[in-house]
């Protein structure tokens, strides 16, 4: 696939999933909500007893996810019968084999299964009762390794130990937690249900319910990456996707991480509130323990936490994928809520507004709009200190105080600036680095002197997907001898008047601001100064809005 037709195709997928509808539900198509709903019957002929006309055909939907987005081999399937037909009469089966052995009549009265055996691709799911129409259903099923719409995945990437192969697939593990009665113990404490402690809490949730703070959490891969979901769970009491134990509320609370990142390397799944941004204060609860304790669902995925991962459609994959997963474990959801502070308020802004049915509600905080409008206001603040700290680029008589630092900047302090670049912009951004090496030592990392080929560290080229690559005509000599172009340059100060502001205040002199504008240069390709201004390529700028 071409970058210009997986491009294509990217933007494809995030129109139909913003067509789609957010509350699940069946369908008569085999377009619906991504994370929750979406199927499709069809009358494609059947059988009929001599001149007896057809009855109408079951109908199949698709509950875990849109059809065409399946991933894992497993879909929770519902089928409704015509009225007065009774399940027994049911037949049905996947690519031509029954599978009328995964499918019953379940306690809430409706006719379901996790249907397991989807092989790679398309799949077709086909059902009817004596005398009736046959109904089928396409299935589109992908790796649960991935990847579903986000394009080839990163060349390089460090599984997880533990992991059975290549895609980082490993077997989900189930471990148990629980709040105690004890204050001087914070946050959720291990639970061994054959040795249970004898200070576990109550809870009451929203609806009513009172039970022990008990916690299962299920840890697992998918898209080469962790995910989590933890519920308040009755140890020894069954829980299936149609049946659910009765102190869950439908609900599924998301939580992120903060920053921006782009590593190459699964990672943990964060809970923490603020995580990576601002330490969790032990005086407070934990918002997602306190999700827990009324009932709520919690999930959190490694790819949607910014600092591990800023690549937009990677996040919208994971959590979709994840979502799938959920629903077809433990059930069908009411809604999904997200929450976060910084780069979590990022990822759920984002793909709320690119990928509409991930989310239906989101509680930000300390919020960004997106990551590549902050990224690009990081880039000023990279060239500005570049100009501020070093004196021997203002010119004869002029001098800069702190405070017109931090007034051409537009904040209180140069500090700002300072963290920004050191803690975010440096680490995000910079294509060389030590983000290849491999667990024996070797590190295939880019070096422009030392190792052109190697593998480019920096955010950009983790989403040439979305991006795409530089044209060949602006192509350094590093891209012409590989005969390919590095990721597109989203952002651009071109024509960029800085202090302009400031000057017309009367806080900075003609002089400075002069001085300031001749001499703060741009970024090239390898972000490194360039006496240039940066200019965004066309087509990589056109992506990013």
């Amino acid at each position: 696939m071409t970058i210009t037709s997986l491009r294509n195709t990217l933007i494809a997928t995030a129109l139909g999933l913003c067509l789609a509808a957010c509350n699940g539900g069946s369908s008569n198509s085999s377009s619906g909500p991504i994370g929750g709903g979406g199927g499709a019957g069809g009358n494609d002929g059947g059988d009929s007893d001599g001149d007896q006309p057809l009855i109408e055909a079951p109908t199949l939907s698709v509950l875990s996810n849109r059809a065409d987005l399946i991933s894992g081999g497993d879909a929770l399937i519902e089928v409704q019968l015509p009225e007065g037909i009774d399940a027994g009469a049911l037949s049905i089966s996947l690519n031509g084999s029954d599978v009328g052995d995964q499918f019953a009549e379940r306690g809430n009265g409706r006719v379901m299964a996790l249907l397991s055996g989807l092989t790679v691709g398309s799949n077709t799911l086909s059902a009817h009762t004596p005398g009736s129409h046959v109904a089928t259903l396409s299935i589109r099923n992908h790796p649960n390794g991935g990847p579903i719409f986000s394009g080839p995945q990163l060349s390089h990437w460090l599984c997880q130990e533990g992991a059975v192969d290549a895609q980082c697939n490993q077997a989900p593990s189930y471990t148990y937690l629980y709040k105690s009665t004890s204050p001087l113990k914070t946050g959720l404490q291990p639970y061994d249900p054959d040795n249970p402690p004898d200070d576990v809490a109550d809870t009451t949730t929203a609806s009513g319910d009172t039970l022990p703070f008990i916690v299962r959490q299920e840890t697992g891969y998918q898209n080469r990456d962790q995910y989590t979901f933890l519920t308040l769970y009755r140890p020894g009491k069954d829980w299936q996707p149609w049946a659910p134990q009765s102190q869950w509320n439908r609900k599924l609370l998301v939580t992120h991480g903060g920053s921006c990142g782009s590593d190459r390397h699964t990672s943990n799944a964060p809970l923490q509130d603020y995580a990576g941004t601002i330490p969790a204060n032990p005086a407070f609860e934990q918002s997602y323990i306190v999700a827990l304790g009324r009932g709520f669902a919690v999930m959190s995925t490694a790819l949607a936490n910014n600092g591990h991962n800023c690549n937009i459609a990677l996040q919208a994959e994971a959590q979709m994928m994840a979502k799938e997963r959920f629903v077809e474990q433990y059930g069908e959801l009411r809604y999904t809520m997200g929450t976060g502070c910084s780069g979590g308020a990022l990822v759920q802004q984002q793909l709320a507004n690119a990928y509409p049915g991930i989310y239906q509600g989101l509680i930000t905080t300390c919020a960004y709009p997106d990551t590549f409008s902050a990224g690009t206001q990081f880039a000023d603040y990279h060239l500005l200190r570049l100009y501020f700290e070093n004196p021997s680029k203002w010119g004869e008589a002029i001098a800069w105080s702190p405070t017109q630092m931090a007034a051409v900047e537009g904040h209180l302090s140069h500090v700002n600036a300072v963290a920004a670049d050191e803690g975010l912009f440096k680490n995000a951004i910079t294509p060389t680095g030590d983000c290849a090496k491999t667990p024996d030592g070797e590190d295939d990392s880019y070096h422009p002197d030392t190792n052109p080929s190697g593998v480019r560290c920096g955010l950009l080229d983790a989403m040439i997907n979305v991006f795409g690559p530089r044209p060949q005509a602006v192509w350094t000599d590093i891209e012409k001898e590989l005969q390919r172009g590095f990721a597109g340059i989203p952002i651009d100060n071109a024509g960029i008047q800085y202090g302009l502001k400031a000057l017309r205040e009367g806080v900075i002199t003609p002089a400075q601001f002069v001085s300031l504008n001749a001499t703060i240069g741009g970024l090239d390709v390898d972000i490194q100064h360039s006496a240039e201004r940066t200019r965004a390529d066309a087509s990589a700028l056109a992506n990013l809005y």
